[in-house]
Order: C-alpha cells, then sequence, then structure tokens
C-alpha cells in the first residue's frame, strides 16, 4: 500500500484501525476496526453522518467494542 497517496485523514484513520485491531489482539483489520477508528475521531464525518441517521454513535462504539 502506498500511503503517501492517501489524504492525511485516511492515513490516519489507517493507523488508528491497527492500533484497534492489536487493542483486541486481532491480527487481521475488519470493518469494525476501522469504524471504530473513525468514531474516535471526534472531528470526522462519521458523527454527523450517524447524528443524521438518528443513531447513536457511543452506543454504536459501544457496541462494536463487544464484538
Amino acid at each position: 500500500m502506498n500511503f503517501d497517496k492517501y489524504t492525511k485523514k485516511a492515513r490516519e484513520a489507517v493507523s488508528e484501525m491497527q492500533a484497534m485491531a492489536a487493542r483486541f489482539s486481532n491480527s487481521q483489520y475488519t470493518p469494525e476496526h476501522l469504524m471504530l477508528a473513525l468514531l474516535n475521531d471526534k472531528t470526522g464525518a462519521i458523527i454527523s453522518i450517524l447524528k443524521r441517521a438518528n443513531l447513536n454513535f457511543l452506543l454504536t462504539q459501544q457496541i462494536l467494542e463487544k464484538e
């Protein structure tokens, strides 16, 4: 993967996703790890997207962390 072609935000999300996988002792990255990484970025678009969809982002985060 050539991270130089990614935006700064995308590189941060991938890095955070890798940290999430390590936190849960997973050797593979999953969509759940990426979603948790995006939810951890309080300035990212995912928070406003979930709010517009009337979804509770804290509850979503808690559910993903239990998986």
